[in-house]
């Protein structure tokens, strides 16, 4: 028998069991930290995994629940923004919309003296057109003219009005020269940079 065996059972009972529980406690810690310990801090990790999980989970539900009124307003989004670009015209439309003012003012009985684009006007990120109107014709059809374009659906503004030779006919309907500016807008492609003064855009071609 090993002599550290034998010296064992030699000793007395209180120290034999004393002796076992320090075996086992000495065991039980080695098993506890190579390979209990490895085991916990992995649970540990994955529990804190789950309930990141968990928190997305929910994250996602609400944006499902979300969902039907976030549709919604995207569609009013889009609305809008068709809106906008109706009433703000691209490049290549500019010349049916400068046709269209002119047909407007014949449409209404009015003479078109003038009618002259002027330089376009680039702002942040749309440009503004100004054209340059004469028409002669009478009081009523002038307001007439200026109803019809209000009701355009591209945005033209009539500003700088000024009348003259003004006259009454034999059948009392009140004659007059109108000169008006009317102001029509488009979006740039390019915002203009207004720091540096560059213009990212080209002129409408008259």
């Amino acid at each position: 028998m090993h002599p550290q065996v034998e010296k064992f059972f030699k000793l007395p009972l209180k120290e034999k069991v004393a002796a076992v529980v320090l075996i086992i406690i000495l065991l039980c810690a080695a098993f506890y930290f190579g390979l209990e310990r490895s085991k916990i801090e992995e649970i540990n990790s994955l529990n804190d995994k789950v309930e990141t999980l968990k928190g997305d989970v929910a994250k996602a539900k609400k944006l499902a629940d979300n969902l039907p009124a976030l549709r919604l307003e995207y569609q009013a989004l889009n609305m809008e923004l068709d809106k906008a670009l109706v009433e703000l015209p691209k490049t290549s439309e500019i010349p049916a919309l400068l046709t269209s003012i002119s047909g407007e003012a014949r449409g209404s009985g009015l003479d078109v003296l003038t009618f002259k684009p002027g330089t376009e006007k680039p702002k942040d990120f749309y440009a503004e057109l100004p054209i340059t109107i004469r028409l002669g014709g009478t009081f009523q059809n002038t307001g007439d003219f200026f109803t019809k374009v209000a009701n355009l659906p591209r945005i033209v503004n009539i500003t700088d009005i000024s009348v003259a030779d003004v006259k009454a006919d034999n059948k009392k309907a009140v004659k007059l020269t109108t000169t008006c500016t009317a102001t029509t807008f488009r979006f740039l492609d390019k915002p203009v940079d207004n720091k540096n003064g560059n213009k990212n855009n080209t002129a409408v071609k008259k």
